[in-house]
Parts: C-alpha cells; sequence; structure tokens
C-alpha cells in the first residue's frame, strides 16, 4: 500500500504546470527546433488543450456522466498537472453517483449494470423502468418525484433521472387513458366515450414521450405505456369504421338514397365508443 501511495506522489512529481507546458512548446517555436521530442512535445500539448477544451464546458455546463469519466480517465493519464479542473470534475461525478446509489435502494436495478452503450445495458435500463412503473403502481409516486427532482438539479446528464421522469410522465398519461378504458377504469361505469381527436392527441403524447428515452429506437420502441394499446384500438376501429361508411355511402348511394336504418346498421363495434364527431 505504501509503495502504491508513493508510486502515485512520484508521477504528480513527473507532471508539469500547463503553462510550463506552454512556455516549452512556444520555445520550440521560436526556436525552429525539429526533434522527435518537440514533435511529442507538441502532440502532447494539443492532447492537453483538447482536453482543457472541453474539461471546461464540462464545467460550465451539463454533459453525460460516461463522458465526465472518460475525461477523468483521460485527465489522470495526461503528464500534466490538471488538477484544478480533475477536482471539479470529479465532485461532479461524486454526485451523480451517490444519486444513482440512492436510486438504486429505492428501485434496485434488475442486474450490475453493463458497460454504457451496450445492447445488454440498454435492455437493463429497459427493465429498470418497468421496476420504476411497479414502484408508481405500488403508491411510491410522490418518492420517486422527489428522487427525480433532486436528479435534475444534478449538474450532470444523468440517463437514470430523464428515464424516471419519462415514467413518472407516462403514469400521468395512464391515469388520464383509464377514463376512456373499462377494463383498466376502477369504476367501469364511470368511463365516458373520448372524442376522437383527443384519443388521437392522447396517442401522439405517449409517442413524444417515447421520443424521450434515451435508448435506441429498436429497443424505445418496446417500451409502451398502460393503456396505450387500448387507445390505439379503439382509435384504429374508428378509422376502419369511417372507411366503411365512406365505401358504403359511395357504393349505395350510386343507386338509390341511404336510408336511416341503413345508418344504423354502420355503427362501430365494440366498446367504448368514441365521440366521432364531437357531440359527447
Amino acid at each position: 500500500m505504501q509503495s502504491c501511495d508513493q508510486d502515485e506522489e512520484d508521477l504528480e512529481d513527473k507532471k508539469e504546470s500547463v503553462k510550463f507546458l506552454l512556455a516549452m512548446v512556444r520555445d520550440a517555436y521560436r526556436l525552429k527546433l525539429i526533434f522527435p521530442e518537440v514533435s511529442e512535445l507538441l502532440e502532447t500539448h494539443k492532447s492537453v488543450e483538447t482536453w482543457i477544451d472541453r474539461a471546461s464546458i464540462a464545467i460550465r455546463s451539463r454533459i453525460a456522466l460516461t463522458e465526465i469519466k472518460t475525461l477523468l480517465e483521460t485527465g489522470d493519464d495526461l503528464p500534466v498537472d490538471l488538477s484544478d479542473y480533475i477536482e471539479k470534475l470529479r465532485a461532479r461525478a461524486s454526485q451523480a453517483e451517490e444519486w444513482i446509489e440512492h436510486f438504486s435502494e429505492e428501485v434496485p436495478c434488475p442486474v450490475p449494470l453493463p458497460m454504457a452503450d451496450t445492447a445488454p445495458a440498454q435492455n437493463t435500463l429497459l427493465r429498470w423502468m418497468a421496476r420504476m412503473r411497479d414502484s408508481l403502481v405500488e403508491g411510491k409516486h410522490s418518492d420517486l418525484h422527489v428522487f427525480a427532482s433532486e436528479g435534475s438539479r444534478i449538474p450532470v446528464d444523468i440517463d437514470i433521472v430523464k428515464l424516471l421522469q419519462v415514467e413518472l410522465d407516462g403514469r400521468n398519461w395512464t391515469m388520464k387513458a383509464r377514463k376512456w378504458i373499462p377494463s383498466l377504469s376502477e369504476n367501469a361505469a364511470k368511463c365516458k366515450q373520448g372524442k376522437l381527436e383527443e384519443l388521437r392527441d392522447h396517442l401522439e403524447k405517449a409517442s413524444g414521450l417515447r421520443d424521450k428515452l434515451v435508448l435506441p429506437p429498436d429497443v424505445r420502441n418496446e417500451w409502451v405505456l398502460e393503456g396505450e394499446k387500448e387507445i390505439f384500438s379503439i382509435v384504429q376501429a374508428a378509422d376502419d369504421w369511417f372507411e366503411k361508411v365512406r365505401l358504403s355511402f359511395f357504393e349505395v348511394s350510386l343507386c338509390c338514397r341511404v336510408s336511416h336504418k341503413y345508418i344504423l346498421t354502420l355503427r362501430l363495434p365494440g366498446p367504448p365508443v368514441p365521440d366521432l364527431f364531437g357531440l359527447g
């Protein structure tokens, strides 16, 4: 242990300041030095400048936790003292990791999360969202809302915070959808007809929530809200009915007038029936 600490101290001693590196680069240009060591020096200076630019952006604004971790790993390997930047980045990363740890205690991750941006990781995030939804069904909306609020105040983009917020919004979406779906309503007798355009708009909102998922399209499409399939079926049935009416009126009107009795045979099948013309 002492040997390891000594090695770290020796490494820090060997690191030069950014100002010293810049001075050496200026001298090299001024003296027009052409040596392999000078080329290496210039390359190092370029890498440091690039790193500092990116680290400065990370400190001033919000970037992903994975990118901050990459910056920390890269910064530790550079032969320059970047401690001022690294300390600030490490503080942000610690905040984010602490939030994730506490949230995992409330809603456990299904399996240890694999490396980011891999298929197993993305599928795990989807299963984690399912557990968030289960927690909401169990009545933990207030607790999860607090987690979302706290996570949004951390100056780091955390994927889990974004996914949690989508699930919270999705819960509100489902609660509104239930008033149109007897099978999901606690009191089916109180279910009412929804205007067709209102149902379409609700489906659009579900699609908008899906687009917010920080997941690839193929994984994202597996995420479906409770009640979304039922609303889609109602709208699809209404569209089919309109097409049937359009074709029937066209065919019948070619030879005779359309009777009221015939119109009644074109009722939209299956409850709940949307208020097609907004007269509900």
